[in-house]
This record gives structure tokens, C-alpha cells and sequence, in this order.
């Protein structure tokens, strides 16, 4: 800026007087008028120099206060810029500092000098003002924007809560705030724009994270159709697809969580299920041994069965204790007496049965299966756990005589046991009777006879025999085998038994020859002469085995091998009878002896042998025993063990009632 230096005196220097030496006289009045004239010009050159000085030091004084003024002018700015000033105070604060910049500058200037520098500061300082109101212009601006800035925000948040009447309320305010904040009406519109598509993506964000961390599939679903409706417009396209795709993503994890929660619960469930099924099953083989359930038994079984498909059941199960567990103490017959009564009940449209006494019922038969299961398994153990026998311990056996010893026990025992089962069985428990084999086997053959002979002399009866047999047949089929004649003695005195375990012996050491031919060798003429005169598959295949290894015995001693004789000894003599068919007789007793025992038969020997009522069934029809016992030596007999016969009729048997138990008739020795 040129700096105006004023008007201080305007004279031009000019040369002195051209000086002419007159004569000396004239020379000395000449010189005393030119010193004259000297001192007066001498005294201008000095007014001249002082304005001059006065002039530089104007000039360096309007130098120094335009500095000052732009750097107070650019202090304020900075000072609006960084907020230390406020818009309204800027030009009040400039003012004041120019002020005090004048008064320090033009402190000892003189009045003339003052007036000519004070305009040129008037329009610097003018100046400068004007532009810095422009920038507290630009400043209210900018604060205006930040304020709209701040509402974004908050309307934002409020967004959350009410999203349409937060749009309304921002757009009215840039509406109103917009021109003061300097946004032209584009800038305006897309601020509002921005605000809505931003608003409404972190309301439907927030919405959608809501939902999915509820875990429910519809809310999650209803969001996510919000976002592909209208409601989902005002967001940018892509955001807009990000959300969607995200939506789809919860869904998709809540099924998931869902069916992980669906197998979990339902692992659990069956857990709970099987607890349940267990805690059942204890409960009812409990009282299916005749034992009552005690309260804490009874209290664990709710617990571990409610909500579960035993809850019913148990609680039947714990209502019918009384009548249950009674049921299970009474014996196998009884049982049966039992259910057949409750069955005649429920079909006699005069009597019938409610849900209730059919549930017992059905427990009942559940009961009954139990214990026949039982008692067929281990009869000893299944009268102890049902109250029969007060206790039958498994005894571990050493010897022989610890086996004959045990057998005695038993033999004091064991017509109450028969008794709940509803026939023979045999002394020993199924352990017990592997121990007692293993024992027996491990002495010579005629050793071995001679213990088996004497385990048939304490057992005595044919069917204990006959079970106690089978249980030794269960783990070693010769022992079995040998174990059934343990009573039967050759004509010479010899134990049957063992005939047939020396038999085995030679054959397993290869000490005969015998003749394998199937038709002609002693299987095949074996086969033959029993024929169909034993209707047990069972007791079959051990009847020809045992004659089998009779004749194998036979031959070991050095006698020669008889078919005939060995059939005899192992089932009996074999009778043809009128139908064709054959049957055994009882051992060593010849035909004519067996008729005659037959026809001596009175009906009392019937009833004795459970024909009571004066009656036998053939099919449903009733046959005095009077009459039947006439018909008696006529008639067709079925093998039903060593010396007892069923009464065949037709096709069918002769029963002790319509279509009960068949009539079993006993030809003694």
C-alpha cells in the first residue's frame, strides 16, 4: 500500500546568489549585507531539514500502526476461527485493539501530524474490518452447520425411538437453519436425503439386531419384510442389500439354534424318557416279586417319570401296589386262576371291566409273563425274590459230597418252590449245576455213574430228575443225557448211565468199529425202532442218542450190540398200538404187563391224577369217567415222559376240562 507522506511545505531548494567582489570598501558593506543574508538562509535549510524528519517519522509511525492493524486483523480471524473469539464479539475485540494500536502509536505526534496520519488508519482499518466481518459471516456460518451437525445427531438418536417424526422434525430445522448455516437449497435437500437414508439403515439395523438377539424367527422374518417393502425405500441400495442379506443370515442361524435346541431338547427328553422307563421297570419288577415300594421309592418314581410317557403309567403302577404285589406272591397256577377270572370278567357283557381294572389287569399279565420267565430261568431265585422261601443261596461246590449235601438241602425246599412254579424242578440252580458237572467229568465214567446214581437217589422223582438233566444238558449234552437214567440199572446190576458214558468215551478214542451206514448202521436201525414213539423233538433226538452210546457202551465191555435192547433201555420197550403209531413202555416192562396195568385203571386213579368233577373233555365234550376208563385199553397213547401217557382223540388229546390241561395217566413198574 503506498503510504501518503503529506504536505510538508512544498519550497524547491534553489542556488545562493551568484556573489560579485566589489572593491574592498564596497567588499566590506558587501560583506556585511551577505552575512546578513547567510544567517537568514541558514535559518530556512534548518526549517527545511525538521519537516523533513518530521515527515520520515510520520511515515515510519503510518508504516508500523498498517502492521499493526493486519496483524491485529489476522490474530481476531484466527481467534474466530479457533473459537477463542466469538462471532458476535470479533469486530468488538478488532475495534478495541485498533484503538489501543492508534493511541500507542500516535502517542507525542503532533496535532498536525495526527490529522494527516488518522485517515490513512481510518481506511485500513475500515478495510480490514470489512473483510473480517466476512469471516464472522463465514464463522456464524460454520457454527450454524455444527449446530445442524449437533441436531443430526441427536435427531439420530431420537430416530431410534420415532423414526418419522424424527425426519420431520431435522428436515423443518435445516429448513430453517439451512440458508443462516450458507447451504443453498441443493445442499439443504441432500442433507435431508442423507439424514433419512441414514436414520432409517441404523433404524432398521437396530430393529434387525433386536430381533435376532430375541431368537424369534418372526420378529427376525417381519424386520427383514420391512426392509423389501416401502419401509426399506429411503436406504441406500446397497446398504439396503447388505441388510437384507444379513437379515437372511439371522433367519437362517435362528433355524439352525432352533433345530440345535430342537435335537438338544429332544436328547434331553429322551434321557428323561429312558430314567423314566428304568426307574419304571425297577418299580415293577419289584413288586412283580411280591415286595411293596417304600415312600422314598415311590416319591423318586414321580419325580424321575413326571412329564415323561411312564407318568401315567407309574402312577397306575404305584395305585395298584396293594393288589399287585399280591399277585406276584401268589404262585404260577394261582396267577393264571387269577387272569383267567379277570379275563372271563371283561367278557361277560354282565360283569365287564372299567379302564382302570384293565390296566391291573394288563399288569397282571405283564406280572405273570415276568415270573414264568423266571421261575423257567431259576426257580429257586425267583421263589426267594417273591417271598416263597426265605433264601436259597448260590453255595459254591468243592466236591461231590458238597453237591450231595446241597441236594439234601434242597430236597427239604423243594416242593414249595414246585408249588409256585406249577410243576417239578430241579434242586440246584443253573450255576450250581455247571459247578456240579464240571466236578462229576472230571472223575472216571464209573465214577461219574456212580455220583449221577447217587444225585438220583436224593432227587428220586422222574421230572426233578428229568430238570435237574436238562440243566446239566444245557452246558455238556452227554452228561445231560446220561444224567436222565441216572436210576435205571441193566439187567446185570450195571448203572445205564454208565453204559452211555463209556460209549462216549470209546467213541471219542476211536476204541470200537461201528457200521455209519445210514440205513443198516446203528443210527439208522435206531431211528427205526423208536419210529414216532416219541412226540417231543427234544426228548427224541436225546433217546436215540442215549441208545446210541448204550450200544457203543455195549461193545467198550465186549458184548455185542443190540438195537432192540439198547431202545429198551434208553426210552423202554417200544408197543404198536391199533393206529399204527408206536409208544414207549416203561422200563423193562414187557406188552402183555402194559395192557394189563392199563385196564387196571379205575376212575379213581383218574381223579388222583387231577380228573376231577367226574369228567374228562374231548374237545368240548364231557366223558364220564365211568365210560372213558372202559374205552381206556382201546385207545391210542402219546409218550409224555417215563411212564406217562396222554390219551390221544382224533386229532386232538383227551383234557381235564374244554381245552385245558391234557389227562395224563401214570402206568407204574
Amino acid at each position: 500500500m503506498k503510504i501518503s507522506l503529506g504536505n510538508f511545505g512544498n519550497a524547491v531548494a534553489q542556488p545562493s546568489p551568484r556573489i560579485n567582489v566589489p572593491n574592498s570598501g564596497a567588499m566590506v558593506g558587501e560583506a556585511a549585507g551577505r552575512l546578513a543574508q547567510a544567517g537568514e538562509s541558514l535559518g530556512a535549510v534548518m526549517a527545511e531539514k525538521d519537516q523533513v524528519q518530521r515527515r520520515a517519522d510520520a511515515a515510519l509511525t503510518m508504516a508500523q500502526l498498517d502492521n499493526d492493524l493486519h496483524d491485529a486483523h489476522d490474530t481476531v480471524g484466527r481467534q474466530l476461527a479457533s473459537g477463542d473469539v466469538s462471532a458476535s464479539d470479533a469486530i468488538t475485540t478488532y475495534r478495541k485493539q485498533v484503538q489501543d494500536l492508534q493511541n500507542q502509536r500516535l502517542e507525542g505526534i503532533d496535532p498536525e501530524t495526527r490529522k494527516l496520519i488518522e485517515p490513512n488508519v481510518v481506511r485500513t482499518s475500515g478495510s480490514l474490518e470489512r473483510n473480517l466481518q466476512g469471516l464472522v459471516v463465514k464463522r456464524q456460518q460454520s457454527d450454524i452447520a455444527s449446530s445442524l451437525n449437533n441436531l443430526d445427531e441427536q435427531f439420530q438418536r431420537s430416530a431410534m425411538r420415532d423414526l418419522p417424526n424424527a425426519i420431520t422434525n431435522y428436515s423443518a430445522a435445516v429448513d430453517q437453519l439451512g440458508p443462516q448455516a450458507g447451504l443453498t437449497p441443493a445442499q439443504m435437500q441432500k442433507a435431508k436425503q442423507s439424514f433419512t437414508e441414514k436414520a432409517t439403515y441404523n433404524f432398521a439395523n437396530a430393529t434387525l439386531e433386536g430381533a435376532a438377539q430375541t431368537g424369534d424367527l418372526s420378529i427376525v422374518r417381519a424386520a427383514r419384510e420391512k426392509l423389501q417393502g416401502p419401509d426399506g425405500e429411503p436406504i441406500d441400495p446397497a446398504k439396503r442389500t447388505a441388510l437384507i442379506t444379513k437379515a437372511y443370515g439371522y433367519e437362517n442361524g435362528i433355524l439352525a439354534q432352533n433345530q440345535r435346541d430342537a435335537d438338544k431338547a429332544a436328547r434331553e427328553q429322551q434321557a428323561r424318557e429312558n430314567a423314566a422307563t428304568d426307574a419304571y421297570n425297577s418299580a415293577f419288577d419289584l413288586m412283580s416279586k411280591g415286595r411293596y415300594l417304600s415312600k422314598e421309592a415311590i416319591s423318586d418314581l414321580a419325580t424321575t417319570t413326571a412329564g415323561t410317557k411312564m407318568a401315567g403309567a407309574a402312577q397306575e403302577l404305584v395305585k395298584g401296589q396293594a393288589q399287585v404285589a399280591g399277585f406276584a406272591s401268589l404262585s404260577l397256577p394261582q396267577q393264571a386262576a387269577v387272569l383267567e377270572r379277570g379275563n372271563a370278567a371283561g367278557s361277560d357283557p354282565n360283569v365287564g371291566v372299567n379302564p382302570t381294572e384293565q390296566k391291573v389287569q394288563e399288569q397282571l399279565k405283564r406280572i405273570h409273563d415276568e415270573s414264568v420267565k423266571a421261575y423257567k430261568e431259576n426257580p429257586w431265585q425267583a421263589a426267594q425274590e417273591r417271598g416263597v422261601i426265605q433264601d436259597a443261596p448260590q453255595v459254591a461246590l468243592n466236591n461231590v459230597q458238597d453237591a450231595q449235601s446241597v441236594l439234601s438241602q434242597r430236597m427239604r425246599d423243594i416242593g414249595v418252590v414246585e408249588v409256585a412254579a406249577g410243576n417239578k424242578v430241579s434242586p440246584l440252580q443253573p450255576d450250581e449245576a455247571s459247578q456240579i458237572g464240571r466236578l462229576v467229568r472230571a472223575l472216571p465214567p464209573d465214577q461219574q455213574a456212580s455220583a449221577l446214581a447217587a444225585f438220583g437217589q436224593i432227587v428220586g422223582d422222574p421230572d426233578r430228575l428229568a430238570s435237574l438233566a436238562k440243566q446239566f444238558g444245557d452246558k455238556d449234552n452227554v452228561l445231560g443225557v446220561a444224567m436222565s437214567y441216572a436210576n435205571a440199572k441193566t439187567t446185570q446190576g450195571r448203572y445205564t448211565s454208565e453204559l452211555i458214558l463209556r460209549g462216549e468215551r470209546a467213541l471219542k478214542d476211536n476204541a470200537i468199529t461201528i457200521d455209519s451206514h445210514k440205513e443198516t448202521g446203528w443210527k439208522g436201525e435206531i431211528s427205526k425202532t423208536i419210529g414216532d414213539a416219541i412226540p417231543d423233538q427234544n426228548l427224541d433226538r436225546a433217546s436215540k442218542q442215549a441208545a446210541y452210546l448204550i450200544m457203543a457202551g455195549m461193545a467198550a465191555g465186549g458184548d455185542t450190540p443190540d438195537v432192540k435192547r439198547a431202545v429198551g433201555m434208553a426210552i423202554g420197550n417200544i408197543a404198536d398200538q391199533r393206529d399204527g403209531s408206536k409208544v414207549p413202555m416203561p422200563y423193562g416192562m414187557k406188552e402183555d404187563t402194559f395192557r394189563d396195568r392199563i385196564k387196571a385203571i379205575t376212575p379213581a386213579d383218574l381223579a388222583a391224577q387231577g380228573a376231577v368233577g367226574g369228567s374228562v373233555f374231548v374237545g368240548k365234550q364231557a366223558v364220564p369217567l365211568d365210560t372213558f376208563v372202559k374205552q381206556l385199553p382201546d385207545a391210542s397213547l402219546m409218550h409224555a415222559g417215563q411212564g406217562r401217557y396222554a390219551i390221544k382223540a382224533g386229532s386232538g388229546i383227551v383234557t381235564l376240562s374244554p381245552g385245558g390241561q391234557p389227562l395224563i395217566i401214570r402206568v407204574p413198574q
